[in-house]
């Protein structure tokens, strides 16, 4: 339906659990007009396949370009979905569909997994079968699809599913995870899905009603709907209606539960509209040589980490470098969760790369939120949408005194969320500052287990400042340094220790790089040791392959 032909196509594996236990979580087996709903979005020119997995993987489409006879084929194959499996071997299914995959990664066009499952890693009754299926999934499968340049997005459709896992394998490859409730809700997950593995150009919805400009050949509309809702009807810019019995050789409507995926070829120009009540998963996608293109983003970020939204406008795959064209154009970027939390900013013209250019704000609360990008040139719209999910703070802080054997010490512990960032790359200096002393700065050991707790001599009555600064990347390679509010801990000899809680990271904009010498005054510049530990430090970070620039807390 909708096609991209000049963009670099991905390659979309499909695996969909079909064990038992589906039968409880998916009852009218909601994943086949799911499944359909996506592998018709799927845009022409595309590599796709689509697999079930329960005790093994079985191939229902093979993977090859998408076209008419592709989506004829997934379409049929869709309806093979069932719940009659026994385990539920992810590792097969992982194993199975990308076996092509073999070698790095070097075309334009990503490769995307979209692996559906209710339930934990299940091979046999051993549960020793079951952990070490589990483990070579985290240990092996994991790595070599990282290095294959994959991005895995996984759907949770129970609580019971191992989150940890699927999660885990979104994480590490930059993928998205959702967790859907029931099956009713997997359409519009797939969707997102889709609007991630393949991004399409769309034009707005304002309620039921969008316009289409001259440029437009082919419009493919998505309109949800709930029980007992009126049969869809479509009205063309000459009010000319039609539903889907009286629908004409040029419109391929297909009717599912829950939705119409509607496909127009040669739209009319003009302002068209349905019958349906507004919806915020509705889509009017479209096929056109005038589109806008999103330079690559992250999926998953932390607090505050500098994202910058480029987006283009492109002639048949190429920019425009039309200046005095790109003036005329207004394109703005919303952000919003489904809660409502959220804004929306002008992005401006940088006439040098001819983008729109602006930066997102993550500096929201945590939960995943919706990017839509919109450029207006008055006689024609256009918008992308991304999916992104903010985590929670990466790391955690805390400081007590306590009773050692030489006296009375500081307890400084530093937890990691290993969602958010990868913890074999942490690094960190901590700045003590003592009762009437001048600063020192002492070098972190590595985390184990996410966490580690340094034991820090308190030998004089009054007020310690604790000041760390941390360095690590997330999972997909990004930088993050963090500096986060300085912990207080003041105790008074004869007094109760009283312990003064520090303010949360606090969000400020990031430097383009670390300036050594000014983080040389701000440690303080009597300490002589602090050159070798800030340069080892950097040389760590180099040694790592992490830029010194990223996120400033």
């Amino acid at each position: 339906m909708v096609s991209d032909a000049h963009a670099a196509a991905p390659d979309v594996r499909v695996l969909i659990d079909t064990s038992g236990s589906m039968r409880l979580n998916d009852p009218a087996n909601l994943r086949a007009p799911a499944l359909r709903l996506l592998t018709e979005l799927l845009p022409s020119g595309a590599t796709a396949g689509v697999w079930t997995f329960d005790t093994d993987a079985i191939q229902l489409v093979a993977p090859s370009t998408v076209d008419k006879a592709w989506k004829t084929g997934a379409r049929a194959a869709a309806a093979k979905v069932n719940s009659r499996g026994l385990f539920t071997n992810i590792e097969a299914a992982l194993t199975a569909a990308t076996a092509a995959w073999t070698e790095p990664n070097v075309a334009k066009g990503s490769r995307q997994v979209i692996l559906l499952t209710d339930g934990m890693v299940d091979v046999g009754k051993d549960p020793a079968d079951n952990m070490a299926s589990r483990a070579r999934i985290l240990n092996e499968a994991l790595p070599r699809l990282k290095t294959l340049g994959a991005t895995i997005n996984t759907i949770a459709l129970s609580e019971h599913a191992d989150r940890t896992l699927l999660e885990a394998l979104a994480n590490a490859t930059d993928g998205w995870s959702a967790q859907a409730h029931d099956a009713a809700a997997l359409q519009r997950i797939f969707l997102h899905m889709f609007e991630q593995a393949a991004p399409p150009t769309g034009v707005p919805l304002q309620g039921n009603h969008f316009s289409i400009d001259t440029s437009v050949k082919e419009l493919t509309l998505l309109v949800f709907s709930k029980a007992g809702a009126p049969p869809l009807q479509i009205t063309r810019p000459d009010k000319g209606a039609f539903i889907r019995e009286t629908a004409g050789h040029d419109v391929d409507w297909q009717h599912e539960e829950g939705y119409d995926l509607v496909t127009i070829s040669q739209p009319a120009v003009g302002d068209w509209s349905f019958n349906a009540a507004a919806d915020p998963d509705n889509r009017a996608l479209i096929v056109t040589d005038l589109e806008l293109a999103l330079d690559p983003l992250p999926t998953n970020v932390v607090p505050g980490e500098p994202l910058t939204v480029a987006a283009r406008l492109t002639n048949k795959g190429t920019p425009i470098q039309n200046v005095d064209f790109l003036k005329l154009v207004k394109s703005d970027l919303a952000t919003s969760s489904s809660q409502g939390a959220g804004n929306v900013s002008t992005l401006s013209l940088d006439s040098t790369s001819t983008a729109f250019g602006g930066a997102a704000d993550t500096a929201l609360p945590p939960g995943d939120y919706q990017l839509l990008v919109r450029a207006d040139g008055g006689t024609f719209q256009r918008e992308q949408r991304r999916q992104i999910k903010i985590n929670g703070p990466p790391f955690t802080f805390t400081a007590e005194t306590a009773r050692g054997g030489d006296g009375r010490v500081i307890h400084l512990t530093v937890t990691a969320d290993a969602n958010a960032i990868d913890p074999t790359s942490f690094s960190g200096l901590l700045e003590l500052t003592m009762p009437g002393k001048p600063p020192q700065v002492i070098e972190m050991p590595g985390l184990e287990d996410n966490e580690i707790t340094l034991e820090l001599g308190a030998e004089f009555a009054g007020d310690y400042r604790l000041q760390p600064w941390i360095f690590a990347a997330t999972h997909a390679g990004r930088a993050v340094k963090l500096k986060p509010a300085p912990l207080l801990v003041s105790y008074r000899t004869g007094r109760k220790v009283t312990k003064l809680a520090a303010a949360g990271p606090t969000v400020s904009k990031p430097p383009a790089s670390i300036n050594w010498g000014q983080a040389g005054l701000i440690v303080g510049v009597s300490n002589l040791s602090l050159g070798s530990v800030l340069g080892g430090l950097w040389y760590a970070l180099r040694r790592r392959g992490l830029a010194p620039q990223g996120v400033s807390l």
